[in-house]
């Protein structure tokens, strides 16, 4: 031990000379010794008076041990049921049907209505913020509806209030106000094409169809509306900026607007019509306006503005019923039927190319899907086909059909040439080409004489 305190000692000595002494501050010096004072008389107390210390004790135990019961029961004591709503509506009106103002719905996860006001109208304790004119209502005991007078204004959050004295008195709601809000003002496009007349060809222009969700306001739409085309100058600063005329109707309740442009010209190369509504565009009713801008663009053919859209085989039933293969060819403008008969051929390709060695080919058809491997050379040793044209309901169309005879299956090479004109006036730029496959006969059954079935 009193090596330990040498030790102790030296390592103390070899600190301070290091660290310096540090000396406790008097406050600290008062508190330590004022709190050994203090314990030392208490102990002393405490021995002179064994009951009452013993007294003491118990009464501390007595009081931790009721304050954990009471805080047990409180926790275990029964809660009130606090009832939930929720609101639904309003929806908003069917213009179009000549409907009426839809209502708001207030429903409640539990019976809240006293029995003697069930299916009565409530003439107080529900006040809404901003206030509309109608009229409440308990729908049965769980349901509470609000009818109003007239339509909702446009887009307006509601604020409801309800009074304690509403309900039975047993019960108690989680929450005695809600909110709601009136459908707001929506714009749409809903259609846009390029529009020729199919009397006057040279007629052409844009058309934009344009749906609102309330009754719109003309005025406030018209001067939002800009049609552009795209080739059209922008100017500077506004100054200068060139713009596509247009004309605008409404249907009778004001819910759709056409928009069409002033007669356009046939431009060099295609082009595109846009058509802009800024928002802010409002109902009839007023109210908040759109919140964004409607964009909405067409194309404008050019002068060469006539393509072959599809080229199709497909099995069709002629007048005796009987199953047949059709060629189908579907343009992008109305086109004569003679026009395009004169200018489409087709040929049954070989089942495998000639300019390879047989060795290199496998067992398979050759899969021919590259026009740039369609020469003169290999049409002379194909099978050209003859093309009957199926006359159809108007001489100007974009279906055109030709019946054709090929074996199923095998590839068949259709060729139109740009020699022709669309009704409207356009032009093809380049030879078409396309390749189809000769779809199978569907299976179907013939009755024959006495009742027998033939599989075809």
């Amino acid at each position: 031990m009193g090596a330990i305190k040498l030790v102790w000692g030296n390592v103390s000595a070899l600190l301070g000379q290091v660290l310096g002494v540090w000396n406790a501050p008097p406050w600290l010096r008062w508190s330590t010794q004022r709190t050994r004072q203090v314990t030392s008389a208490s102990g002393a107390a405490l021995k002179r008076h064994p009951r009452l210390s013993a007294a003491l004790a118990a009464g501390v135990v007595a009081v931790g041990v009721a304050g954990y019961h009471g805080h047990a029961w409180w926790k275990a004591r029964p809660k009130p049921v606090e009832v939930s709503l929720a609101v639904n509506g309003p929806a908003i009106t069917d213009f179009a049907n000549g409907g009426l103002p839809q209502g708001v719905v207030v429903s409640f996860n539990e019976s809240v209505a006293p029995l003697s006001a069930v299916g009565k109208a409530v003439e107080a304790g529900i006040s809404v913020t901003p206030p509309v004119a109608g009229s409440w209502k308990w729908l049965d005991d769980r349901r509470l509806a609000f009818e109003p007078k007239s339509d909702w204004p446009v887009g307006v959050d509601f604020k409801a209030t309800m009074a304690r004295e509403l309900f039975a008195p047993q019960m108690r709601l989680a929450t005695y106000d809600f909110a709601f809000s009136s459908a707001p003002f929506a714009a749409k496009v809903r259609k846009a094409e390029f529009y020729q007349d199919p009397v006057n060809p040279a007629v052409k222009k844009g058309v934009f169809e344009l749906n609102f969700s309330h009754p719109v306001s003309p005025p406030e739409l018209e001067k939002r509306i800009e049609l552009r085309l795209a080739d059209q100058a922008e100017g500077v600063l506004g100054v200068g900026r060139e713009t596509t005329a247009f004309t605008i109707s409404y249907d009778k309740l004001k819910l759709n607007a056409y928009v069409h442009s002033a007669q356009l010209a046939v431009p060099k190369e295609a082009t595109q019509l846009t058509m802009a509504v800024d928002k802010g565009v409002v109902a009839q009713l007023g109210g908040k306006g759109s919140g964004h801008k409607l964009s909405q663009s067409i194309t404008v053919p050019g002068q060469y503005g006539l393509g072959i859209n599809d080229v199709n085989a497909l099995v069709v039933t002629n007048e005796r019923f009987e199953p047949e293969h059709v060629l189908v060819i579907n343009t992008s403008q109305l086109v004569h039927e003679r026009e395009l008969a004169k200018n489409v051929s087709a040929w049954v390709l070989p089942l495998k190319n000639p300019s390879q060695k047989p060795e290199e080919q496998g067992e398979e058809p050759y899969p021919w899907s590259d026009p740039k491997e369609i020469t003169d050379k290999l049409l002379a040793v194909s099978t050209q086909l003859v093309l009957t044209p199926v006359p159809s309901e108007r001489d100007h169309t974009q279906t055109h059909s030709f019946k054709l005879r090929a074996d199923v299956g095998r590839i068949v090479y259709v060729q139109i040439e740009p020699k022709f004109k669309s009704f409207g006036g356009y032009l093809m730029r380049d030879r078409a080409q396309r390749f189809v496959t000769m779809p199978p006969y569907p299976p179907e059954l013939r009755i024959l004489s006495e009742g027998a079935l033939l599989p075809m």
